[in-house]
């Protein structure tokens, strides 16, 4: 048991969150672009694709099936895109403070990112 608040074990939490990363991993290496938008379709992409990992795992490896909370999942999914544009404008300005890309002038005349 993970904790005193769930009943699904260790090995469900394991397979569903390998399975969402290599899912969520073959999406960004299909279709990627810079921007909130991206971050917004991925988080809501994101946050579905779990709860339907997370219920397929438990049917098929948990003897016992899980509650169907549809307040609790309706509630996670739709909160999940409504936060992300403070969590991309955060996540930008915590980048642009610790990591400087300053453009910089090629030997040959061109110009490149570092």
């Amino acid at each position: 048991m993970v904790a005193s608040s769930t009943g699904a074990s260790v090995k469900v939490f394991y397979v569903c969150l390998v399975t969402y990363y290599l899912f969520i991993y073959f999406i960004k290496s299909r279709i990627f672009w810079n921007g909130a938008g991206y971050f917004l379709i991925m988080c809501s992409v994101g946050s579905v694709a779990y709860h339907i990992i997370f219920s397929g795992a438990t049917i098929i490896m948990e003897r016992t099936r899980p509650e169907w909370l549809l307040l609790e999942r309706a509630t996670q999914i739709l909160l999940t895109p409504a936060f992300s544009f403070p969590i991309f404008w955060m996540m930008q300005r915590l980048d642009s403070l610790f990591f400087r890309r300053e453009l910089k002038v090629d030997v040959t005349g061109g110009t490149a990112y570092e």
